[in-house]
């Protein structure tokens, strides 16, 4: 199973192949189910509608500092 954007993915099991929306759907039934504690997951739930429908695309970047010697 991959994830390939919004509403798009992959699901290649033995028996059965899914593609698209569906597969997208799947892919989140899954990982949400696996997530430990009713909690956890109820939260991880409300992120993914909140930034799915306000488009909200945080970037968490960690990035060092760069020093260029110019002697």
């Amino acid at each position: 199973m991959v994830t390939a954007g919004r509403n798009k993915a992959v699901c290649d099991l033995e028996y059965l192949k899914f593609q698209g929306v569906f597969a997208w759907f799947v892919w989140v039934f899954v990982h949400l189910f696996c997530l430990i504690g009713f909690r956890k997951r109820v939260v991880v739930f409300v992120n993914w509608v909140y930034n799915y429908m306000k488009f909200d695309r945080e970037a968490r970047l960690i990035i060092r500092s760069y020093n260029r010697d110019y002697s």
